[in-house]
């Protein structure tokens, strides 16, 4: 970012290229004003529908055409290494001569379209406006290669600059805001298409992209500086932001960087606007996380569909993430008992074994098998052992009614039961009730070997604050009770010494 100084409200830079980046930065604003509006209202159905004002404004467009040319090859920064101050000047000379031209062409095509029935356009008042914006953006232009022929530069409002400690400090509060308080960006905002945040200190541009937008349906709000921004952006949703690099106060890459502090380039897509032609400025942009850029003045069509692009990149990835969510969901859970599954009980042990040995509470833990449910699926259909893995499923989940504990099908006829911070006598209680509970299903079993009902067996184990090892040990142990239960009879449940 080039440093600039002021002295009596004029730019003097350390070099006069850093004079000539801004002059080209400042004569396309004008530019992209005249360009802009006379390209919208050239796509607009009811100035087609007169002949002769779509004709005159053609026209217009075409001087604009012809100045931005005229500013792109007089102000080529390859011609103009080693100028001095003196030769700025005489560019300013060359500039005033050769934009007197196209300049007084649309002046002339201005003011025919102004006086030529112009009321009999559809919107006349907006039509009538843009022309005056039209005029003003013109005048302004001329002013200014006036101003350059006779300083070799150009007034500003504010000093551009890097921001001072000060600043840096304001944009620190406003990120650590950000992060304290941040909005939720997987989908669109409340506008249908999404809202879009435009940051340009040029009023014209923000006018202009402001109401193309608004037409193809998006929320649309305007910031005139980076601070107003930021602060928006820490208190609003935004699907969008198009960001102007060169702004007083602070500028768009500062913005640039702090947003990328709180959100990813899927999640918060930002389009960089700058009318400077050096790649530096392209290349400093993408660097600190822009998703795209436009160069003023820039065609309407060309940033509208890079805008629907990013938007559309923007849903596909919300798309995408919901549907890895959901794959997620269901990589963790069975699908047939609609409770988590063996992966997910992994996940969560292992959590749960350090949580609870770090804050020193008690963990619990229950494994059920079902009673002969081979000779269950042999005898009845598998039909009828999918519907009682069901039943038994359904019954775990009620007979566990603290928010913490959790049921997992752990494989074929067995589940696992984890109890957090539950000591061994109310694992023993949970146990029992479950154990009582399945009883009263009452399911026919009649190749069951130890009722003629469906029963299960259980083995229980429990890691306790005073044997840190008892943690690790805790599955291995439970599923040494149940064997031992399954062997001496089924039906039962067993539990392991604390």
């Amino acid at each position: 970012m080039i440093n600039l100084l002021t002295t009596q409200n004029l730019v003097i830079g350390k070099s006069p290229q850093a004079i000539l980046a801004h002059i080209r930065h400042e004569l396309r604003g004008p530019i992209n004003a005249i360009l802009g509006y006379s390209e919208m209202w050239l796509n607009d159905d009811s100035l087609r529908a007169i002949p002769n004002l779509h004709a005159n404004m053609a026209k217009l467009h075409a001087a604009g055409l012809q100045l931005r040319s005229l500013i792109r090859d007089i102000l080529d920064p390859a011609k103009h290494d080693g100028r001095k101050e003196q030769d700025v000047r005489d560019l300013g000379v060359i500039l005033r001569h050769a934009f007197r031209m196209p300049v007084w062409a649309i002046l002339g095509y201005n003011a025919m379209l102004t006086e030529n029935k112009a009321e009999t356009v559809d919107r006349a008042t907006e039509f009538l406006a843009d022309l005056h914006r039209i005029e003003d953006a013109t005048q302004r232009l001329f002013t200014q290669a006036d101003m350059i022929a006779t300083t070799g530069c150009l007034p500003v409002d504010q000093t551009i600059y890097k921001p001072s400690k000060e600043l840096r400090v304001q944009l620190q509060t406003i990120v650590a805001r950000f992060r304290s308080a941040r909005h939720p960006r997987s989908q669109y905002a409340a506008a249908e298409k999404g809202k879009i945040l435009v940051v340009d200190d040029d009023t014209a541009n923000c006018d202009l992209l402001s109401r193309q937008l608004d037409r193809l349906g998006y929320s649309v709000t305007v910031a005139q500086n980076g601070i107003i921004a930021l602060d928006l952006l820490s208190t609003q949703t935004f699907d969008l932001v198009l960001l102007d690099i060169l702004m007083p106060v602070v500028s768009g890459i500062e913005v640039l960087k702090c947003l990328r502090c709180a959100w990813s380039i899927a999640e918060l897509p930002v389009i960089m606007v700058t009318a400077r032609d050096r790649n530096d400025d392209i290349v400093s942009a993408l660097d600190c996380g822009a998703n795209d850029y436009v160069a003023k003045p820039f065609s309407l069509p060309v940033v509208l569909a890079r805008v629907r692009t990013q938007m559309m990149l923007k849903q596909t990835v919300a798309d995408l993430e919901n549907l890895n969510r959901k794959l997620e969901k269901l990589s963790l859970h069975d699908g047939l008992t609609n409770i988590p599954n063996r992966r997910c009980f992994n996940e969560t042990f292992e959590r749960e074994q350090l949580r609870t040995r770090r804050n020193g509470m008690p963990l619990s833990l229950i494994l059920l098998d079902v009673d002969f449910f081979k000779r269950y699926n042999d005898t009845y259909g598998h039909e009828a052992g999918d519907q009682v893995l069901c039943r038994v499923a359904d019954l775990l989940v009620s007979a566990t009614d603290r928010g913490g504990d959790m049921v997992f099908r752990y494989g074929g006829e067995e589940f696992v039961i984890l109890l957090p911070e539950t000591p061994a006598a109310g694992a023993r209680f949970v146990a029992e009730r479950i154990h009582s509970a399945i009883q009263q299903l009452a399911i026919p079993h009649l190749t069951s070997t130890v009722a003629h009902h469906l029963t299960a067996s259980m083995g229980i184990a429990t890691a306790t604050p005073s044997d840190k090892e008892s943690y690790y040990t805790l599955f291995e142990r439970a599923d040494s009770q149940l064997y031992k239960v399954k062997a001496s009879g089924r039906n039962s449940l067993r539990q392991s010494p604390d």
